[in-house]
């Protein structure tokens, strides 16, 4: 149909009907609309112009409107646009691919009495934080994957503090160590939609024991690399690429106190893929810096027959810094730096066990509880300023243990699992070794 058009009734059998004037056209049908069949319409939300179909008589069967926006950027939140002027009928019209993205605002199918319409419910940006199911897929994944860069970083962190309990265990003046960790996370903070986060790294390091008169002071420092694939549903998706470097120190007295200081920096370069409606692939890249702090005390409280308890407190502080990209449909995102701070308390009980060969194991169990201190930013989507936060307080609960398999060699396992309201980590492991100078 290469303009505006008018038929005395319409009957389609599985056919098409697509609208290709310009810049929009109106098909009148003055009778019924029967049948089954698809309308290719085209729109521009951000105009609240588009194509029009008008029935006339009664409208009859199923029928699936495919609607292509121009993709410029609407000024307004909560527009609406006829697509279909109806007059009556038991007929029904879907939105094929469930929505319309444009800019940072989803539209949905609406039917309105006898009419269809386009309609986004976000409130007004800039004074409103929009539910995420009014989000587009670029908004959504904008914010998802800040929070997600964040969640990752924090991961890293605690990665180093898990391979402590080595020092301990036998004649230990330093060495080289390595680790690989593997979890994941499912996260539904209230400012995108619940989404998915697979994460595995390596990293290694070495350091050496100095020796006090109450203790020893391990310094040494770190190299490490992660990814974290991601998946915010409706088929879109990203992949976060992080390598880090990092210095550490730790303090470990005669009475069982210790404390551990540790300071990281990473680059994470971020991918995202995002389908359309209409199934077409949109991209989007960009790379931002992590910089770190975590601080750990606690004390080894050995009890009879070799079982003991550790209290532990823990302030971890990460900032993933700002940056902006536009996507290649155009969408413009301005990420604000995100500072996050969160704090964990908790105690391991374990027991150490001296085996028939001479060498020494330590198995434990472990819980803890986290709070988030900090957490919340923001992003831009082409101008709409939208909330965005990291998840909540949880509690951690987990096992693991530390085998001493040869006077150079020790080998270590952790694994945990977490829960809180808008945070699930169905499983963490990390799995160590330690070569002793």
């Amino acid at each position: 149909m290469t303009g505006d058009s008018q038929l005395g009734r319409l009957s389609l059998d599985n056919g098409q009907v697509s609208f290709v004037g310009q810049p929009f056209s109106t098909l009148t049908v003055d009778g019924d609309l029967t049948g089954n069949g698809s309308f290719l319409m085209r729109t521009d939300l951000a105009a609240l112009q588009g194509d029009l179909l008008k029935v006339g008589g009664q409208v009859g069967g199923d029928h699936t409107l495919v609607v292509e926006d121009s993709g410029n950027d609407p000024v307004i939140a909560n527009g609406e646009l006829m697509l279909v002027d109806g007059n009556g009928g038991a007929g029904r019209f879907g939105l094929y691919g469930g929505h319309v993205d444009a800019g940072a605002f989803r539209y949905t199918l609406q039917q309105q009495g006898d009419d269809w319409f386009l309609v986004n419910t976000a409130g007004v940006p800039g004074a409103d934080s929009p539910g995420p199911e009014h989000l587009s897929a670029g908004a959504n994944a904008a914010i998802a994957s800040q929070t997600a860069a964040a969640t990752l970083w924090a991961a890293q962190m605690d990665t180093l503090v898990k391979r402590f309990g080595e020092l301990r265990l036998g004649k230990d003046d330093g060495g080289v160590w390595t680790r690989a960790v593997g979890s994941r996370f499912n996260i539904a903070e209230h400012s995108s939609r619940a989404f998915s986060q697979n994460n595995t790294g390596v990293e290694i390091g070495a350091d050496k024991a100095i020796a006090l008169a109450t203790g020893k002071v391990y310094v040494g420092g770190m190299l490490g690399t992660a990814q974290s694939s991601l998946n915010f549903g409706d088929g879109a998706s990203g992949k976060i690429d992080s390598k880090m470097v990092g210095a550490y120190a730790t303090y470990l007295d005669d009475n069982g106190v210790y404390v551990n200081g540790v300071l990281k920096y990473a680059r994470l370069d971020n991918d995202l893929k995002l389908p359309t409606n209409l199934r077409h692939i949109v991209k989007g890249s960009y790379a931002t810096n992590g910089y770190g702090m975590d601080i750990e005390a606690g004390k080894h409280i050995a009890l009879k027959d070799d079982w003991f308890v550790e209290p532990q407190v823990e302030l971890s502080a990460t900032r993933t810094t700002a940056v902006s990209y536009a996507a290649t449909n155009g969408l413009r995102v301005d990420m604000a730096a995100m500072d996050s701070l969160q704090s964990r308390v908790g105690s391991l009980f374990g027991r150490s066990l001296e085996l028939s060969n001479g060498m020494k194991a330590q198995p434990y169990v472990k819980a803890s509880y986290i709070s988030k201190l900090a957490g919340d930013s923001h992003v831009r989507v082409n101008g709409s300023k939208l909330k965005s936060e990291l998840p909540g307080n949880r509690v951690e609960l987990g096992f693991g243990g530390i085998l001493q398999v040869s006077e150079k060699s020790k080998v270590s396992f952790d694994a945990e699992f977490a829960k809180g309201n808008d945070i699930e980590q169905p499983w963490g492991v990390t799995i160590g070794y330690r070569y002793l100078w």
